[in-house]
């Protein structure tokens, strides 16, 4: 935003739009503020950006789009063993317990949950293209119960992942140029081709093609993103799995990265599953969120939808506590605290799973509560395209 007349003096500090209570120590303040009214392509020529438009499949509802990933009732537990000569089991770690959501081309789902709701186990599944241990997983409409290995192989073309640590998922030994190739020599590229990709994915997220020669280590946190999503994109893939990339990058960096991502969706087409504890993120990057507690999903929809009128008394606790920044409406506004710890999932609660920490059930009458205690919530249609999993869903505003 720099010119000449910011070297000459100190701006000073002026109100912005006449308002006595805003002021900006600017001198280009009026242009940053009239690009609000002027459109995208005015402040595209204010801030030196590129306009990126919106992708042709945005346009297409969402009903008529092909489904790139779909789960039904997919379930996931693990055996609790006892003893090291002779082992028994004496449980069941209930990890995933029978989820369903889809995701349509073009489309990022948003998937959010305490540390120990199942999301990471999910993604593993997914990832896995095994046959689940009940349920069904689909991907591209190809169900993954009857892959042979080598439609497997080339599923995984069109799947690819980004992992929360960018050092770990980075070989230390291999140069950025091996790292971002590895991918395409696994599936047959020609040297060729590798070698023309490779700069072009590096520029595609960001970064120099002199950069290649160098290693993992000699990066910085959010750089070492921007190749984990370039060795993602080497396939040309229809589906992105998104394992917390931003969790572990400072907020600055963080913006960027997700910038980047939105940018690469709208350019290339691409779909993906994002999971993320931080709300605000998910809010600002996906389509549709699903809202996960010990295993099951107890909430889903479109992400305006799910914002502005949660109806499951665990999806308005987790907005509650997205802060605001706005001081005074920061003060105003009802904060929910869960009491208590996330059950065990090898003993999770009978009936709906959320009522040992629900303040909404813990206000219902006797007779109510017994709903809760013996029937499990089915996920039942609360407006277009949103569902919730909760005997008594209701509105309440928390932001």
């Amino acid at each position: 935003m720099v010119v000449d007349a910011c070297h000459t003096a100190e701006p000073p500090l002026i109100d912005v739009d006449g308002s006595p209570e805003h002021h900006a120590a600017c001198i280009r303040t009026g242009e940053i503020a009239a690009t609000a009214s002027e459109g995208a392509e005015a402040a595209a020529e204010i801030f030196g950006a590129e306009v990126v438009e919106e992708p042709e499949i945005a346009k297409v509802p969402r009903e008529q789009r092909k489904t790139v990933l779909e789960l039904d009732h997919l379930v996931k537990e693990y055996a609790v063993n006892k003893g090291v000569v002779f082992k028994r089991r004496v449980g069941t770690v209930h990890a995933v317990a029978g989820i369903s959501f889809d995701i349509r081309e073009g489309e990022t789902l948003g998937l959010v949950g305490e540390s120990g709701c199942g999301k990471t186990t999910t993604l593993m599944e997914i990832l896995g293209l095994e046959r689940p241990m009940s349920g069904e997983i689909s991907v591209l409409g190809t169900n993954v119960s009857s892959l042979d290995s080598k439609r497997r192989k080339e599923i995984r073309r069109d799947m690819s992942v980004v992992f929360q640590d960018p050092m770990a998922s980075l070989d230390p030994r291999l140069t950025i140029n091996d790292v971002i190739a590895e991918p395409m020599q696994v599936h047959g590229y020609g040297k060729d081709e590798i070698n023309r990709r490779v700069p072009e994915l590096m520029r595609l997220v960001g970064l120099r093609p002199e950069q290649l020669s160098r290693y993992p280590g000699e990066f910085s946190g959010g750089q070492r993103q921007r190749i984990g999503i370039a060795r993602a994109l080497a396939l040309e893939p229809k589906l992105v799995v998104l394992d917390e990339p931003v969790s572990a990058l400072d907020v600055s960096i963080q913006a960027g990265v997700i910038n980047l991502l939105e940018e690469l969706k709208s350019k290339l087409g691409l779909a993906y599953l994002f999971v993320a504890h931080d709300l605000s993120v998910v809010r600002h990057i996906a389509d549709r969120v699903a809202v996960m507690y010990l295993g099951k999903i107890v909430e889903i929809g479109e992400v305006d939808s799910v914002f502005d009128a949660p109806r499951h008394p665990y999806t308005q606790a987790l907005l509650s506590a997205i802060p605001i920044p706005d001081p005074v409406k920061e003060r105003q506004r009802e904060r929910i605290l869960l009491t208590g710890d996330l059950p065990s999932p090898a003993n999770p609660p009978s009936g709906c799973r959320f009522r040992t920490r629900c303040f909404l059930h813990a206000s219902l009458p006797p007779e109510k509560q017994r709903t809760c205690i013996e029937l499990e919530p089915p996920r039942e249609a609360q407006a277009a395209d949103h569902e919730a999993a909760c005997h008594f869903a209701q509105i309440r505003q928390v932001l």
